[in-house]
This record gives structure tokens, C-alpha cells and sequence, in this order.
């Protein structure tokens, strides 16, 4: 009976110390404003990132990036390598939970400016969800892999499958293969999503 007694309460203790571990590593949002004065530490909408960029590194595991209305314009590509996070656009400020986004009143761009390609992705497998992506463009003489997707590239993702949902492609270029989306071993989800002029 002790023994009895003793193996259940080594079980309920491994449940209720999972179970606390599992609460603490729920994920974390970081979020993104380009209004922004000074780049905050991304840790609420008043403390901000100004780039996308700048909260890819801190976010790990399923963490999100919410990203405020507005024209991002990139100085360099956003590399999402071996990430499994979600970056969603369509926000005002202010929310508190991801339902109350409006992508369609609260315009998210991402804008290559001709210069950059928007996103690489490399074995992983992200969502990106309510952007517009736009003048993304791949092509280098010193790399040949970026002749290929001027919007996005996914690069031997594998199994893993990543997610492009609500989004807006339009006027993106690659040199060689995929104004918008160029896939090598890869086999993206693509929901919900627009392609003009690429």
C-alpha cells in the first residue's frame, strides 16, 4: 500500500513539475513598430522593435512577432534560418490578442526597395501571415542561390513546412527562378494570398 502510495505521489509531483515547466515556456510575442523614435527591447507595443529584423534573433521556439501597420523598407534581407516562428502584420498598436488584428484596415508592408530579397528561409518552417511584399529582388554575381525567389526563398526546408498566409505579392524580381516565391527542397503552404507584377 506504502508502495503504492509513494509511486503515486512521484507521479503527481512529475506531472504538476511539468506542467509548471510547460506554462513557463509558453511562447513569448515580440513586437515590431516603425514609428517608433528609439528601437525599444520588443517587449510590448510601447517598448517596440523599429525592425523586423531586430526581433527575429530573440524570437526562438513558437514565439510570434506582431508587426504594427505601416511601410517596413528593408536594408537587408530577413533571415529566418532553422525558425519556427510566426510573424503576423496587421495591427494597429495596442492589441492584446492576436483575433483582434485587422489586416485589412491596418496595411503591413514589407518593402525590398528593389534592393534586397524579403525573406530566406533555411530549414525551417515559419508562418508569415498579413503582409504586403513588395519590391523584393534576388540576384548576385557572388552567390548564385540568390538569382532565385525576389520575395521569398525557401532553401531545403525538407520535411518541415512552412506557412505564407493573407499575403500580397506584388512587383517582386529574381534573376532566375520565382519573382515571389522560389522553392529548393521545399514545400510551403501558400494560403489566402495574392501575386501581381511578379
Amino acid at each position: 500500500m506504502l508502495h503504492r502510495l509513494g509511486r503515486f505521489a512521484l507521479i503527481t509531483l512529475l506531472f504538476l513539475l511539468l506542467s509548471s515547466l510547460t506554462l513557463s515556456a509558453q511562447a513569448a510575442v515580440w513586437y515590431v513598430d516603425a514609428a517608433q523614435g528609439v528601437s525599444g527591447n520588443g517587449t510590448s507595443w510601447h517598448e517596440a522593435f523599429k525592425t523586423i529584423q531586430e526581433a527575429v534573433p530573440w524570437a526562438v521556439g513558437s514565439d510570434e512577432i506582431w508587426v504594427k501597420k505601416g511601410i517596413y523598407p528593408l536594408a537587408s534581407t530577413i533571415n529566418l534560418n532553422m525558425k519556427m516562428i510566426s510573424i503576423y502584420g496587421g495591427f494597429a498598436g495596442g492589441e492584446t490578442e492576436l483575433s483582434q488584428r485587422d489586416i485589412r484596415n491596418n496595411t503591413t508592408t514589407i518593402d525590398g526597395q528593389n534592393l534586397h530579397r524579403c525573406f530566406y528561409v533555411y530549414y525551417g518552417a515559419p508562418r508569415i501571415d498579413g503582409f504586403t511584399i513588395t519590391r523584393g529582388k534576388s540576384g548576385s554575381y557572388l552567390n548564385p542561390n540568390d538569382y532565385m525567389g525576389g520575395a521569398i526563398y525557401f532553401d531545403r526546408c525538407g520535411d518541415l513546412i512552412p506557412v505564407v498566409i493573407n499575403c500580397v505579392f506584388k512587383d517582386n524580381l529574381a534573376e532566375n527562378v520565382g519573382g515571389a516565391i522560389a522553392n529548393y527542397y521545399s514545400s510551403p503552404y501558400i494560403l489566402n494570398s495574392s501575386f501581381s507584377g511578379n
